[in-house]
């Protein structure tokens, strides 16, 4: 990393210069030599989080933008009485694809930075990473899945549903490792998709133990709903169409009523 090695360089000509021009005592030399290297990193990481802002609030931009133009489809479709759903179903995903494919290209303004600071370049990959997985480009998603970080409900559900379908036989490590700092609502999704996943692998006893555990962490009533749906046999009523866009974007399932708005979702 950039950072660490500006540092180290500049820690070092701090100490050259000292031992050749004065006569102090090598501790002191030490000591100046290492908040040399600490004004650097501050510096940089002063620099960097004011062109991390700028490229942040470019994003926000990108994605309020789609969202008032899906808005303004939606109304225009309803102030026509147009009742073709199929059709606006068609109108916003196109709209949303546009919205999406111009965050991406946003994303990119971070690569310059990426060589100064480690985790941006992870935040950046988790970035994209979500993005293609809303537009279902699967193979992208699955090349990125590597190098994100998993610190959200909804990536850490990504990761589960993208580990269920490729039959990853890690994924009960990753879940316990995914949800293990999750607390409350944080843990809602990641343990409905799980326990949902179990029950598609005629899992049942595990999907419930997973529920039982999530709701010592919440009180959710969607995760109560399905626990008391399995224990009373009853798995038809296993649902977590409560949860909408954060359940649908998974795309694990399809609403049965298609929704009129959609959003460009990224946490």
């Amino acid at each position: 990393m950039l950072t660490i090695l500006l540092g180290i360089l500049s820690a070092g000509a701090v100490f050259t210069i000292l031992k050749k021009t004065t006569e102090m005592h090598t501790f002191w030399e030490i000591v100046l030599a290492v908040f040399g290297f600490v004004a650097v990193q501050i510096i940089v990481s002063l620099i960097l989080r004011s062109k991390m802002k700028k490229v942040q609030m470019n994003l926000q931009s990108v994605m309020m933008e789609t969202q008032k133009n899906l808005e303004r489809k939606q109304q225009n479709f309803i102030r026509q009485h147009n009742t073709n759903q199929v059709m606006l179903r068609m109108q916003l995903e196109a709209e949303q694809k546009r919205g999406i494919e111009a965050a991406l290209a946003v994303c990119d303004q971070f690569q310059p930075m990426c060589k100064w600071n480690l985790m941006m370049k992870k935040q950046m990959v988790t970035m994209k990473m979500a993005f293609n997985y809303q537009m279902k480009n699967w193979e992208v998603v699955d090349e990125l899945l590597p190098g994100c970080t998993f610190l959200d409900p909804q990536t850490v559900s990504m990761k589960l549903a993208r580990m269920y379908k490729n039959k990853d036989a890690g994924l009960d490590k990753f879940y316990k490792k995914g949800t293990r700092l999750l607390r409350k609502e944080a843990v809602v999704l990641p343990a409905a998709t799980y326990s949902w996943i179990l029950l598609k692998l005629d899992r049942k006893e595990d999907a419930l133990k997973a529920l039982n555990d999530a709701l010592k962490k919440t009180d959710s009533a969607i995760l109560t709903q399905n626990r008391d749906a399995i224990v009373n046999g009853k798995l038809k009523n296993f649902s977590n169409a409560e949860l909408a866009e954060s359940w649908y974007v998974l795309a694990l399932e399809e609403p049965k009523m298609q929704k009129v708005q959609q959003k460009v979702v990224y946490r």
